[in-house]
């Protein structure tokens, strides 16, 4: 295990590397020439304009953090991308999403090594609320645009 071998920093660090640039990749992707005729085909070009009109520039920042917070980072990537999302305004919040969900790996693998159960328990259930509340947040904050016009 890495913990062991490299200690927490620098599975930390490494954790968070990969994380971002997964996430990074995923919002790219959109520009590869293949990818855009298979999502074309499996979206649908309705499906692809209704990402663009509802995550856009416009769209709140929090929402966006929210919608990061809440799911594996490649589906926030792959959405925003398709949706032109602002990429600056994508790394942000994907770097505020992964730096916790990171940190709190390292806790519960450095409490399963210590065989600390309770508080392995207790980290990953906090975890899966605050995912919850995240994707509640989300679908809540995206149902209030939704009926504003204005955005």
């Amino acid at each position: 295990m890495g913990l062991s071998a490299w200690g927490p920093f620098a599975c930390f660090r490494a954790a968070v590397t990969g994380w971002l640039l997964g996430g990074i990749a995923s919002f790219a992707v959109r520009q590869v020439p293949w990818v855009t005729r298979w999502r074309r085909d499996l979206l649908g070009s309705r499906r692809i304009a209704s990402f663009r009109e509802q995550l856009n520039g416009r769209t709140r920042f929090l929402h966006v953090l929210l919608l990061q917070a809440a799911l594996p980072s490649e589906i926030p990537g792959y959405v925003l991308g398709i949706a032109r999302y602002p990429f600056h305004r994508y790394v942000a919040a994907l770097a505020l999403t992964e730096l916790p969900y990171a940190l709190g790996t390292i806790y519960l693998g450095q409490s399963f090594l210590a065989r600390r159960s309770v508080l392995l328990l207790a980290l990953g259930l906090v975890a899966i609320v605050f995912s919850a509340t995240f994707y509640r947040l989300f679908r809540h904050g995206l149902g209030d645009r939704r009926g504003d016009a204005h955005g």
